[in-house]
């Protein structure tokens, strides 16, 4: 009898991961060396369905609909290669969930349809994604009632649920309630004596043996595990969403990635004056051209005036690279006349380094700290800090 051969696409070894690179722009194979291929499954059509979603809602604007048509093209074009990178898809949705949840239940849905690699990849991902993307949608939820709870949790499924409620109804109606409940009994309140005692009488106190306390290991609190900020690789693919947003001047990435609680603070100069963009206007800092004051220059000592784009954006761009040194919780700088403060002491911040170049003696050298706040679970940009040799 001739064997059969299983799927092509799909060869694993026994108990096998082999990790390979760096985390920066590495791939991870899993089973002796093997990958998995999506078996050149045209997706286009699914991401035709996508858009087409996108273009039909009506709650997120024009400009807002391109950036996330732009991000579902950047998934399509990964599905396509013979082996998707399952870290570049998963910041990719994180990404668009930022910039409207609903889409990403929609394209996991959609994208689990296709045989092949392209469904396995997508499946992975997906379960990985938490249920309950925020504590919003779960208080929606507490708030409906619990017949609505139970068709939702079955899908809606009429022909099992109507028997159950019409025998609920059924026993409802049948309850006898021929003879009223017995009155309730009044209560009465009961006299106290006073007892008055004679001018001259002292009570004497009785002595009584406090009991010995004993306790259990339930009784016992156990310690709490503190928070390891650069354990979490939340704030790492923060930056990596803000080398993107920098590069192509994605006004809509960038607003997705600001702290909603305290929008972002930004200083040109170390100890120069901050300004502060809100979500909203964070959106047009790569196109408004309202000049502000970032402080005076420790060259000229003279204000220095202009637009974000034409004062902060070029060292945001020349910093923000795959090639920058990035450190967590510590100031990575050069040589310095100064004794670098990181301003914030109540947020968790990375550094993000350029050595500076040969030419200059790396005389040139900057770093862009990263102040990071947290919301419900999520991890957001909250300061950018420029740090720069000063004469």
């Amino acid at each position: 009898m001739t064997k059969k051969n299983k799927k092509d696409g799909l060869v694993a070894g026994d108990n096998s991961i082999v990790i390979g690179g760096n985390m920066m722009g590495s791939s991870i194979v899993i089973g002796d060396g093997n990958t998995i291929s999506n078996q050149s499954v045209n997706v286009a059509p699914l991401f035709k369905t996508l858009e087409d979603v996108v273009d039909q809602n009506i709650e997120i604007t024009s400009a807002q609909k391109e950036d996330i048509k732009a991000e579902l093209q950047e998934v399509q074009a990964e599905l396509e290669k013979p082996n998707p990178d399952e870290g570049f898809l998963t910041r990719r949705f994180r990404n668009l969930k930022r910039m409207t949840p609903d889409i990403v239940d929609v394209a996991f849905e959609t994208l689990k349809n296709p045989i092949g690699g392209v469904a396995e990849v997508v499946k992975r991902i997906a379960k990985k994604w938490p249920r309950m993307q925020t504590h919003k949608e779960y208080n929606q939820l507490a708030e409906l009632p619990p017949v609505f709870l139970l068709l939702k949790g079955s899908q809606m499924n009429l022909k099992k649920i109507m028997p159950a409620l019409f025998l609920l109804i059924l026993t409802a109606c049948t309850i006898p309630v021929d003879e009223p409940p017995p009155p309730t009994p009044l209560i009465t309140a009961t006299p106290q004596l006073a007892l008055t005692l004679p001018a001259t009488f002292t009570p004497i106190p009785t002595l009584a043996q406090s009991p010995t306390p004993t306790f259990t290991l339930s009784d016992v609190e156990a310690p709490t595990q503190p928070y390891d900020f650069c354990a979490d690789i939340g704030g790492y693919h923060l930056i990596e969403s803000l080398i993107q947003a920098f590069t192509s001047k994605n006004g809509a990435l960038f607003a997705s990635l600001v702290s909603p609680t305290h929008g972002v603070d930004v200083r040109h100069y170390r100890d120069g004056k901050v300004i502060n963009y809100d979500v909203e206007h964070a959106k047009f800092v790569f196109e408004t051209t309202f000049e502000a004051d970032w402080g005076l220059s420790f060259g000229s000592g003279e204000p220095t005036i202009g637009s974000f784009q034409e004062i902060v954006l070029p060292t945001l761009q020349q910093v923000f690279t795959p090639a920058s040194l990035i450190v967590c919780g510590q100031l990575q700088i050069g040589g310095a006349t100064y004794f670098p403060e990181w301003p914030y002491p109540d947020l968790d911040f990375y550094s993000v380094y350029f050595p500076g170049t040969e030419e200059f003696g790396k005389m040139d050298w900057q770093t862009w700290a990263v102040g990071m706040d947290h919301v419900a679970g999520e991890t957001y940009l909250a300061a950018l800090v420029h740090y720069v040799w000063e004469p």
